[in-house]
């Protein structure tokens, strides 16, 4: 794997500081491993009140030494586990791993742990067949292919659902690239939605120049954006042109360069 993950553990006092930085989205700071980098994956376990896997984490630094933990390391884009990974769900899943008889120390995880447990993370009742992506770095377009389609998928279903129960009937223009993902009209009414799917808390995603252009030159340009896109407790705010020209940043991050000198090689 590209980076290394990790279960650190936690100790009922510090659970309460960690649902706190999960709903607010404050960076926090964590005991781990020696060997911790920036944009590792945590899994937090706690024993108390019950056993389990509770959050997931990002390392936002290297780790530092601490004299109380021996070594510790910045947080950030908590999320929440609903519901939480269980001891014994664990246990079924790796029958023959030796960490889950004392689960007393943090663990480091190979590729084949880490993806049950994102499973694990996702399940609602029964395992899905789509892995958790809220551990992905902010917003839409930061993350791997994969995990950018699950948000985008979950986030253009909520918009949809949310749009229809208002009395909007919904039509896709995704795969026209006009600018916009949905046209929705309503008793004369007509809105271009564009849809921004952010597995974190944070409201930062990539958006294209033709998205930018729609946005600056079309009264009915709506933003949509859902944050915590794959959690039960997603949210949906919607920005109406002014106020995404208004309130969002725009930097570029990537240019296309074309040689145009005419010499060649």
């Amino acid at each position: 794997m590209a980076r290394t993950a990790q279960i650190v553990m936690g100790s009922e006092e510090s659970y309460e500081g960690l649902k706190e930085s999960a709903q607010k989205g404050d960076a926090d700071w964590w005991s781990c491993g020696k060997d911790t980098k920036k944009g590792d994956l945590l899994f937090f376990y706690f024993k108390k009140p019950k056993s389990e896997i509770v959050a997931l984490a990002t390392a936002s630094d290297k780790r530092r030494p601490d004299n109380k933990w021996g070594h510790r390391v910045g947080i950030k884009d908590v999320e929440l586990i609903e519901p939480p990974i269980t001891l014994k769900q664990m246990r079924k899943a790796f029958p023959n791993w030796g960490w889950l008889k004392r689960t007393r120390n943090l663990t480091y995880l190979d590729e084949t742990k880490v993806s049950k447990l994102l499973k694990l993370a996702n399940r609602k009742g029964k395992q899905t067949a789509e892995p958790t992506v809220r551990i992905t770095a902010a917003g839409a377009g930061f993350g791997t292919p994969e995990q950018n389609r699950v948000v985008e998928k979950a986030a253009c279903k909520a918009i949809y659902e949310h749009f229809e129960a208002i009395g909007f009937k919904l039509v896709s223009r995704e795969s026209e690239k006009v600018g916009y993902d949905f046209d929705a009209r309503r008793n004369g009414e007509e809105l271009h939605i564009e849809v921004k799917g952010i597995s974190g808390s944070v409201r930062k995603f990539i958006i294209t120049e033709k998205e930018v252009k729609c946005a600056r030159t079309d009264s009915k340009f709506r933003l949509a954006v859902v944050t915590e896109a794959t959690a039960s407790n997603r949210k949906i705010k919607i920005f109406k042109q002014k106020e995404f020209l208004k309130f969002f940043e725009l930097k570029a991050i990537a240019y296309s360069a074309e040689d145009k000198s005419g010499f060649s090689s």
